[in-house]
């Protein structure tokens, strides 16, 4: 059977459940009973309507674990959304639950069909819950990299988990994966840099350490720190520490980067104590 004759039985089934209002005691009985295999082949608000509620609440019951087990990424994402799923952390522990016993694949499927229904600017979301969807997500990346399937860490951070990513702190930064060059660690860290003005300072200080700690492994592994990618000083600065530069010691930026020259345009971004060492480095 191809897929459009398996939309057309979706439909057919749909409009009869619509239709008849089959007895039920669980969503996922009913789901079970009903849909089976179908149900990937329908959307979000075409089962709500053949369950004949006003919203999907049910579906994100905790009792022998949610409906969401059987639904699709696109499904979730659309309960995530019509439900306030991120606003409510009793619902964002059931979506998290549902993210963790899939694949990496679903999570990711998961975010890519999340971020275009998000409305922009998007709402004041629960910290705890953007933090929990965080955490669930990157343990399952973390499962599954390096391997040549994983995801775009790129993709993944600059739009993916955009809307997550102002919940990190120390515990988060810990789950990024590690097993990295430096081409993933500039991408991961571009994400972290565009949401760098909504971390406290707390966390921002532990994304300068996060940075310090790849780095000086790839000063010892490479004698250099990620140097090859970049073609002069600031793209060096920028790639590497972005807006953490202010923590740095000048001669930090020395040590990791013996061709580093930190005149000219350079000093705008450093940080005064920074700049108090280039000044001491070359005048002495």
């Amino acid at each position: 059977m191809d897929n459009g004759t398996k939309q057309m039985v979706a439909h057919w089934i749909g409009r009869f459940l619509a239709i008849h209002r089959c007895q039920k005691s669980s969503p996922q009985e009913w789901i079970q009973n009903n849909w089976k295999r179908f149900l990937h082949f329908t959307s979000y608000s075409d089962l709500l309507n053949s369950w004949g509620a006003s919203n999907g609440s049910a579906f994100l019951t905790e009792a022998e674990g949610s409906a969401l087990e059987y639904m699709t990424p696109s499904q979730v994402a659309e309960i995530t959304v019509a439900l306030g799923v991120l606003s409510n952390i009793s619902l964002t522990k059931v979506v998290a639950q549902a993210l963790a016993s899939k694949d990496v694949h679903f999570a990711e499927d998961f975010l890519s069909k999340l971020a275009p229904l998000l409305p922009q600017p998007p709402p004041v979301h629960n910290k705890a819950s953007l933090h929990l969807m965080l955490e669930s997500i990157l343990q399952k990346v973390g499962q599954s990299f390096p391997d040549l399937c994983s995801p775009s860490l790129k993709d993944l951070f600059q739009r993916k988990l955009r809307v997550f990513l102002p919940a990190a702190d120390e515990k988060i930064l810990k789950l990024f994966p590690t097993r990295i060059g430096c081409t993933d660690f500039h991408d991961i860290y571009k994400g972290i840099n565009s949401v760098y003005h909504e971390l406290d300072p707390v966390t921002q200080k532990a994304v300068y350490k996060s940075r310090m700690d790849f780095l000086e492994r790839q000063l010892a592994k490479e004698g250099v720190a990620c140097t090859f990618s970049t073609s002069n000083s600031k793209e060096w600065l920028q790639e590497n520490f972005g807006l953490s530069s202010i923590f740095v010691a000048y001669d930090d930026f020395v040590r990791l980067n013996p061709s580093f020259n930190g005149v000219s345009n350079l000093i705008r971004i450093l940080s005064e104590h920074s700049l108090n060492q280039l000044s001491l480095h070359m005048w002495g």
